[in-house]
């Protein structure tokens, strides 16, 4: 059987169709409906805004088989801080996060550099330290080894105990400095930091914590824990791995007027934005400051309150690609299907015209 015995579109020689004038017309007015539904059907899809749609997040934490939770495959989220100290050394400056489950995250601000800045503007490189060829002392606090002060630093904190003095630690005898001669440093604080998707408190102070114990940096320099400046700039602070969100923070400056304790507190709440496989973070802020009270012996600092809500806004188109093709044919076969039976039906009116004249 050859395959032109299954065409449905019969051809009619040309010596047999006619044209009229008032197909013609047909046909005009046709292709201009069908144009104007084609391009306002288009724009219509194009320019319409996706609806929204509020989900809350569901995934379950990753435990371990004793049903413990399973650290190193929690999620993570990327907070990036820029924060200018005109008038704080980099040395004094430590970091932490406290996370809602009471974990301190030590490694949290691996990304994190610190820019010397000298007080003539220019950047001081801080001198490259060898690796030493042996294992180092934790100093009992962990096995394993210690080689750089930070390593043992951390491993005391991971205890929840205050190491020894640093003058007698062979790791951090180097980090045991003179404050008179950094004294009018200024420090520039840019990078990720990385901490656990739910809220927490990024703290930057001029001291270290052990749980819940203290040992400030005025141990080993000899000054008083009143004497830091926490006047800061806030150049930029958003959620997320791109900076496509809210950044409510940005460009905020304060001026510490009092010799004290200072504290700036600083709270971020965001809400998640999922547009395809793109995720953005919208945050709104508060912030105050105030002067620590009493003998408490508490640090100075800034601390960043972040909370992140279970609740995801996603947007989802109602028409797809393909329900907008099936209906724009739809429409322009109904315009053409239309405009067929006007043609067929002035075609029958001419021919009983014709025939009654005859």
């Amino acid at each position: 059987m050859p395959l032109k015995d299954f065409d449905f579109f019969p051809k009619v020689f040309e010596d047999h169709s006619r044209k009229t004038d008032f197909s013609g017309t047909v046909t005009v007015v046709c292709l201009a409906i069908m144009s104007y539904l084609l391009v306002f059907q288009t724009l219509g899809f194009i320019a319409s805004p996706p609806k929204q749609k509020l989900v809350v997040d569901q995934a379950k934490l990753p435990v371990n088989e004793d049903n413990v939770l399973d650290w190193p495959f929690v999620p993570k989220l990327q907070i990036y801080i820029d924060i200018e100290f005109p008038s704080l050394p980099c040395p004094v400056i430590d970091f932490q996060v406290l996370d809602r489950f009471e974990e301190i995250q030590s490694d949290s601000f691996s990304k994190v550099k610190l820019k010397r800045i000298g007080p003539d503007g220019k950047i001081i490189k801080n001198k490259k330290t060898e690796k030493p060829e042996v294992c180092g002392s934790c100093y009992g606090a962990a096995s394993g080894c210690c080689n750089t002060c930070k390593d043992v630093k951390n491993a005391f904190k991971k205890k929840g105990r205050v190491p020894p003095s640093l003058s007698t630690i062979r790791q951090c005898r180097d980090a045991v400095i003179d404050y008179n001669h950094i004294r009018n440093e200024s420090c520039h604080v840019y990078g990720t930091v990385i901490v656990p998707p739910t809220h927490g408190t990024i703290v930057m102070n001029s001291g270290d914590s052990y749980g819940a114990q203290m040992n400030t940096t005025t141990s080993s320099l000899g000054i008083s824990i009143d004497d830091f400046n926490f006047t800061h700039k806030i150049n930029d602070i958003y959620i997320g791995e791109n900076d496509l969100g809210d950044h409510p923070l940005k460009g905020i400056k304060k001026v510490q007027k009092e010799v004290g304790r200072y504290k700036g507190l600083y709270f971020i709440r965001t809400l998640r934005e999922q547009k395809g496989s793109l995720q953005v973070y919208r945050a709104t802020s508060s912030h105050y400051d105030r002067y620590r009270e009493g003998t408490t012996g508490k640090f100075p600092g800034l601390y960043f309150n972040y909370d992140v809500s279970p609740i995801i806004v996603m947007y989802k188109r109602d028409t797809t690609v393909l329900n907008f093709v099936i209906e724009l044919m739809a429409i322009l076969g109904g315009i053409y299907s239309l405009g067929s039976l006007l043609d067929h039906l002035s075609l029958i009116t001419i021919k009983r015209q014709a025939a009654s004249i005859e």
